[in-house]
């Protein structure tokens, strides 16, 4: 779809995105720790730890899932679709680095969480067995988890996941409660438009066909990291179609 697009349609459409899941990730006690080209990351517990990150995450998962439909395609008008993984498990944080520092994340289980992601489907959330467990143990009956099945996971073997929806005795996702969200975003993204004096230079400089350069086809890739300890919960999310910088 890129090569189609103006790069500044292409930045328009990620910022829109992003506003969205800034959004959501504020409204559910989500902490944005980066965003690297077409991946965004962030955390649930940290920097403070939370006992409740498995349920955050899964909250913050299925408002994403729901509310993404309100950023469309500058192609056709089609609401955008992503995948989304969720793993809960331990890792390492820290500021890295003197001249830019940066808080960063480092552990199997966020290598796991994208392997969840990667092997998921559009428009839905895929839920580890050890998310799966915490939920079920902690929040019985405030979501639906339909057995997947085992899927085959790069550098994992086979691994048997879930798909996570909000079920409907869940007041904070439920579908009247995500409704009450459609409003509220509709109202962001009125506001969020990117705006620029440049937008005729972008269009006689950067032709629409230059897109195509300045993007390999990679699947477009949010990394959605839960809280970070001893006992973290990580989503990884993917949009439908290639964007690269």
């Amino acid at each position: 779809m890129c090569h189609r697009l103006y790069p500044w349609q292409v930045i328009e459409m990620l910022n829109r995105l992003y506003c969205v899941m800034d959004f959501l990730g504020e409204r559910y006690g989500i902490f944005k720790i980066e965003t690297i080209g077409d991946a965004y990351v962030c955390s649930c517990g940290l920097p403070q730890e939370d006992e409740q990150h498995f349920m955050k995450v899964a909250h913050f998962a299925i408002a994403v899932n729901h509310c993404c439909r309100h950023v469309v395609s500058p192609v056709d008008g089609s609401p955008l679709q992503l995948r989304i993984g969720i793993h809960s498990g331990s890792c390492a944080s820290g500021v890295v680095g003197t001249k830019r520092p940066q808080y960063c994340v480092f552990g199997d289980t966020v290598n796991t969480t994208a392997r969840h992601e990667s092997t998921g489907e559009p428009g839905k959330v895929q839920c580890s067995s050890t998310t799966r467990a915490l939920l079920e143990s902690h929040c019985k009956g405030s979501f639906v988890l339909k057995e997947r099945g085992l899927v085959s996971m790069k550098g994992k073997g086979d691994m048997k996941t879930w798909w996570l929806e909000g079920h409907e005795s869940n007041d904070v996702v439920n579908r009247s409660a995500l409704e009450k969200l459609d409003k509220e975003i509709l109202d962001l993204l009125a506001k969020s438009s990117f705006k620029t004096k440049f937008r005729k230079e972008y269009e006689s400089i950067f032709p629409a066909d230059i897109a195509e350069e300045i993007q390999n086809e990679r699947k477009r890739r949010f990394s959605i990291i839960g809280s970070l300890n001893s006992s973290s919960s990580f989503a990884s999310i993917t949009k439908r179609f290639s964007v690269d910088f």
